[in-house]
């Protein structure tokens, strides 16, 4: 057999695989990093994109690390508040509570990504290759990858192309499914009110919607997860009729809505592969791993971790011993069905009409409230503390 062409291959050129790239490269290994198209624009409205994620305090630190991070088009928040549509009660998240200047920070999506990829276009250990892979194939030595009319060589192979990751069909790699019979609603929406870098969320009987404080303090992003028909009326509802409806949602809480943007969907799943690392010199990492519902923006921020993860792994040589393979392993396994499960009991909760009497007769609001020490540990836990 040949020598290796590469010490690692990434599939998948979104912000999860561009980061995993980095790091891979950080540790002086060679990298081919294999994407289908250069990132694209994407939908823009009201000088803002309409696609966005949370990032954490951990995400940030580790992007930080490797690029100018592209504050521009980034909006920090330094609160979080929830509330129900049924109830009373109102749930406040505040930095001061962590220590912290700020819960974490909103960054429209393809800024960021567009950052992430001239970092790698950049790097001398890096090779970036525009296409798909025809065929993989693990073997005890390594992985043998066929793009095209040409053949690479690899140590590792890390899978970070996404959800419906063709690393995972080309090995045929069990994936389970949960159909939620839900999509997201997202757009963004221009307030005569001040955001106040809060992040505002409801739970609505359809699901819940997220007001994302954006670099403009009178724009706000929004994300609305809801039932399928539910979705269709509103994506078909006029302009008009859609701001009233978002009015009475948001209440007071960011003024009077005056206009909204484009408005976009895409199906909600969720998905789980049993195993981080499926295959003999074989990472999924991202939503090739594991696919959460959007609610807690955890996605991504996830996905950043299995990068950490894995570089911590790989931070001594290509060659871990079993026990810190072991001990990745469970980690990553472990993070992954706790993230499945936390995310489809909250889904179960505001599905049951009010969000859940199921500790005694208070609310799960009601009962966080009154709880500090959980209130803190749920922070720590979406911000990456």
């Amino acid at each position: 057999m040949k020598d290796f062409d590469f010490d690692f291959l990434v599939v998948g050129g979104g912000i999860v695989g561009l980061t995993a790239v980095l790091e891979l490269s950080r540790l002086g290994f060679s990298v081919l990093s294999i994407e289908k198209y250069r990132p694209k624009k994407g939908p823009f409205d009201l000088n803002t994109y309409i696609r966005n994620v949370s990032i954490s305090h951990a995400s940030h630190e580790l992007l930080a690390r490797h690029i100018d991070l592209p504050v521009q088009h980034a909006s920090e928040f330094g609160s979080m508040v929830v509330w129900e549509e049924s109830g009373t009660e109102v749930l406040r998240f505040d930095a001061r509570d962590a220590g912290r200047d700020q819960l974490g920070w909103v960054f429209e999506v393809t800024p960021l990504q567009e950052a992430i990829w001239r970092k790698v276009e950049s790097l001398e250990n890096v090779e970036l290759l525009l296409g798909e892979i025809d065929a993989i194939e693990p073997t005890s030595r390594g992985v043998r990858v066929q793009v095209g009319s040409r053949e690479i060589l690899v140590k590792f192979a890390v899978a970070a192309d996404g959800a419906e990751s063709s690393v995972k069909s080309a090995l045929r790699l069990r994936t389970k499914v949960w159909s939620l019979g839900d999509a997201a609603l997202a757009t963004v929406i221009q307030s005569r009110g001040d955001h106040k870098s809060t992040a505002w969320q409801k739970f609505t009987v359809d699901g819940p919607i997220a007001f994302l404080p954006s670099k403009d303090r009178q724009i706000c992003s929004v994300v609305w997860s809801q039932p399928l028909n539910a979705i269709e009326k509103r994506l078909a509802a006029s302009e008009e009729d859609f701001i009233k409806e978002l009015q009475v949602i948001s209440g007071d809480k960011l003024g009077v809505i005056e206009k909204v943007g484009v408005r976009i969907s895409f199906p909600i799943l969720q998905r789980l592969v049993d195993s981080p690392m499926p295959l003999q010199r074989v990472f999924l990492v991202g939503d090739a791993l594991r696919a959460v519902h959007p609610l807690a923006g955890l996605g991504v921020n996830l996905g950043i971790e299995d990068v950490r993860s894995l570089a911590d792994l790989m931070k001594s040589g290509p060659q871990p011993s079993r026990m810190e393979i072991r001990n990745y392993f469970n980690a990553r396994r472990l993070k992954s069905l706790s993230a499945i499960k936390l995310m489809s009991v909250i889904r179960q909760s505001y599905r049951a009409k009010s969000f859940i009497p199921v500790m005694g007769k208070k609310s799960v609001l009601s009962a966080l409230n009154s709880n500090t020490t959980l209130k803190n540990l749920m922070i720590g836990y979406a911000s990456g503390l």
